[in-house]
């Protein structure tokens, strides 16, 4: 029991993270290229080196514009953050029994399905017997045709 109520917080923190990396991702999806937002001074530092945010004289102290990886970076964010909400949300499924919930309803509704639509009687197919192929004799190479590129393996002066 305590195993389930351990995957089940879990499942309940990823739902929570990733709904809140949703959310704060998605301010940043409308964001022009002259709005000057406020940074810490050392993510600013990062931000500007990873092409993140971009100085201007048009923006106040520890203000910067989106920098040309912005974009990229945001929608990254929103791709991450809402696989780790969907991932969430099943494993919270799962730990609360909606997996043992959707395999007793599927199972429910195949019988439901043989019973109204009744499968014909299986009858093996008929398969037909193996022939023999005739075997076709080889053609003798006499070595008379040979020649030295045609031969296979190491030299004879090798042996």
């Amino acid at each position: 029991m305590r195993n389930r109520h351990h995957s089940l917080w879990s499942a309940a923190l990823m739902t929570v993270l990733g709904g809140i990396g949703l959310a704060s991702a998605a301010g940043s999806l409308d964001v022009s290229d002259k709005t000057c937002s406020p940074q810490l001074p050392l993510l600013a530092s990062v931000g500007v080196h990873l092409d993140l945010f971009a100085q201007a004289r048009s923006c106040p102290e520890h203000s910067y514009l989106p920098g040309s990886n912005f974009d990229t970076t945001v929608r990254l964010w929103v791709l991450v953050s809402t696989s780790t909400l969907a991932a969430g949300i099943v494993g919270v499924l799962l730990a609360l029994g909606a997996g043992l919930w959707v395999r007793r309803t599927l199972r429910s509704a195949r019988d439901w399905l043989h019973r109204r639509f009744p499968t014909p009687s299986f009858t093996r197919p008929v398969v037909a017997k193996p022939v023999l192929a005739a075997a076709t004799p080889r053609p003798f190479h006499s070595f008379e045709h040979y020649q030295p590129s045609q031969r296979r393996g190491p030299p004879v002066s090798f042996c």
